[in-house]
């Protein structure tokens, strides 16, 4: 797995450069031992309620996920792009929470 910082994709979500955090591929070996590399840039944007996270995977408009929120998003079961994402994520350390009072 290798990390960068000059994405990897077209920003058709147009989040701009002050959200990108950085970019990783990803092997994973499939269970007919077949390897299958992947590529992913990471954008972190204000949200709502705090930072939420963009996650491109293609170059086509359709070819992200965003799950939310980066504390929602890390409460997921994790699989190895959430794992690499956070640690991206972690290593640049920049984010925003924002707790809502109940009450």
């Amino acid at each position: 797995m290798g990390y960068t910082y000059k994405p990897v994709f077209d920003d058709h979500c147009e989040h701009g450069e002050s959200a990108y955090i950085g970019s990783f591929d990803l092997v994973i070996r499939d269970s007919n031992n077949t390897f299958i590399e992947g590529f992913y840039d990471v954008y972190v944007y204000d949200g709502i309620r705090g930072s939420e996270i963009c996650i491109r995977y293609g170059n086509e408009p359709a070819d992200y996920i965003s799950p939310g929120r980066i504390d929602q998003f890390a409460q997921l079961q994790q699989d190895e792009v959430k794992t690499c994402a956070l640690a991206l994520i972690n290593k640049h350390g920049r984010f925003r929470y924002e707790k809502e009072e109940v009450g």
